[in-house]
């Protein structure tokens, strides 16, 4: 199992606490308000799909990403 130490699971973390902002909340991620419908929808379901992935080793945090 690889882990994340150091200055990269700061930074990892802190992406994590960006994606707890209200912009990437269910209601908000899913309402098409730009030309490309579910380009922002996608992008949000990656991000959270690679954070979890990053935080492979760290259940606590893992269980934390929503």
């Amino acid at each position: 199992m690889k882990q994340i130490r150091d200055e990269l699971y700061k930074r990892t973390l802190l992406n994590r606490l960006r994606l707890d902002a209200p912009l990437y909340h269910y209601k908000a991620v899913f309402e098409e308000t730009s030309s490309w419908p579910g380009d922002f929808p996608g992008r949000a379901l990656l991000a959270l799909v690679s954070l979890h992935s990053a935080f492979d080793g760290y259940s606590t945090v893992q269980s934390d990403i929503k």
